[in-house]
């Protein structure tokens, strides 16, 4: 009798301590500023990113804002681009709908999303009924109606361009919370997003645990401040901007985006520039008046000179082959970059290392050729998406031929219409999913 009542008071005493530890661990949740909330409730932004109502010449932002690091709305600067009033559903239908564009099927970020490969036209025809969420380097003819703001024409800027991308949703798009190796200027053309930045020195409190592609796996919506306790204490900076903004995104800067009604945006990525070089800024080019995205080089050498330049300087000033071939990888694919062959073509004097006068004297052409993927597909600490889930990689299809198009129309013809089509895009979205 005395071993079976002592049993049970241990056993008593083991339910109390666990019923008095999950109160503790309740308030602790409760008391928790943000806890299980959308990013950002943790507190009111700090500050809020600057606007100006003028577009500045490139000397003036570089010196204002991107040698200082510091974000910038240029409200209204938008406007003046042909795409701004023109780029309606029905004018990118009739002009570049037969333009075939990489959709993702998700409208929450997700770096292993199934995507597919649709016409334009077609996109249009469901984006607003769907969660497809068009992302992809925009075609040289549509780059004939995008401007090259003032403020990015001269100064090196150009000698630095690296991509324009297209973003296109009927809204409700949510990114990760992440930073980018490049420099950025996104300008809306139509809705509204809305943006929360974390400066460089806060770094330290955010853990941008997917390495492979510098961003955090942290529920955007529903931030579990135990198990990322920075946030909680992490100063933000916050930002809108509506239809014909551009915001700067300075490089290293963390930051996530969502967005809002109609969502159509193109941002322009260029590597991160050590100087302003003033000798450009009398060409003859600009007092012709160019000034279309499509009559500008964009130049992928450079910013594979910018990765090559921190890992060495991350190295002591030398990489031997080894060393970068473990490296330099696909992060989607984790395919190594750099072969002994293409190393050969890095090593500028022979001497079997990477040094930084190999690099910064190599012409951005070589150094494109000998890391062999474009530079937003590139991964310096050696990372991939198959390190975080093996087995798992990113699908693209074709999705939606002729002869489907066809059947979809018939289907849609009925008494019900939209909702027809709108049932019928979501069950055939599931099928895709379920494949």
């Amino acid at each position: 009798m005395k071993t079976s009542f002592a049993v049970q008071r241990q056993w008593m005493l083991c339910i109390s301590v666990f019923l008095t530890s999950m109160k503790l661990e309740t308030r602790a949740e409760n008391e928790l500023a943000g806890h299980l909330q959308k990013l950002g409730s943790h507190r009111p932004a700090d500050q809020a990113v600057s606007s100006i109502w003028h577009t500045p010449a490139a000397e003036d932002f570089y010196e204002r804002y991107v040698s200082r690091s510091m974000p910038v709305i240029l409200k209204g600067a938008m406007k003046t681009s042909p795409a701004f009033p023109n780029w309606t559903d029905e004018y990118l239908r009739k002009k570049f709908g037969q333009t075939e564009f990489e959709v993702d099927l998700n409208k929450v970020d997700d770096r292993l999303a199934r995507t597919t490969v649709m016409r334009l036209s077609r996109f249009l025809e469901i984006y607003q009924l769907t969660d497809t969420y068009l992302v992809q380097t925009v075609p040289m003819a549509m780059r004939a109606e995008l401007d090259l703001l003032p403020c990015l024409r001269c100064g090196g800027f150009l000698h630095n361009l690296q991509d324009v991308v297209m973003w296109f949703s009927a809204g409700g798009t949510k990114s990760k919370l992440h930073l980018d190796t490049v420099e950025n200027l996104n300008c809306l053309i139509s809705g509204t997003k809305e943006w929360f930045f974390v400066h460089p020195d806060h770094r330290n409190l955010i853990s941008l645990d997917r390495t492979d592609s510098d961003f955090s796996s942290v529920d955007v919506d529903r931030v579990n401040m135990l198990e990322s306790p920075g946030l909680a204490q992490v100063p933000w900076w916050s930002a809108v901007t509506q239809a014909g903004d551009c915001i700067y995104v300075p490089h290293q800067w963390i930051h996530q985006v969502n967005s809002f009604q109609r969502n159509l945006a193109v941002n322009i990525w260029w590597t991160p520039m050590q100087s302003f070089n003033k000798s450009d800024c009398q060409d003859k080019v600009f007092a012709d008046g160019v000034s279309s995205l499509d009559q500008f080089p964009f130049i992928p050498g450079e910013q594979i000179r910018y990765f090559l330049r921190q890992m060495v300087q991350k190295h002591d000033g030398k990489l031997t082959f080894n060393q970068i071939h473990k490296l330099l990888l696909n992060e989607h694919t984790g395919e190594h970059l750099v072969s002994a062959r293409s190393f050969s073509s890095l090593d500028h004097n022979g001497d079997g290392l990477l040094t930084l006068d190999d690099v910064e004297l190599l012409p951005a052409r070589v150094l494109s050729d000998a890391v062999d993927a474009p530079p937003g597909d590139i991964n310096t600490v050696g990372q991939s998406q198959k390190a975080f889930s093996p087995g798992v990689q990113s699908v693209k299809e074709t999705w939606l031929d002729d002869e489907n198009d066809a059947d979809d129309q018939k289907r849609d013809e009925g008494p019900e219409g939209k909702l027809n089509q709108k049932k019928h895009l979501r069950d055939k979205m599931q099928m895709k999913e379920e494949l």
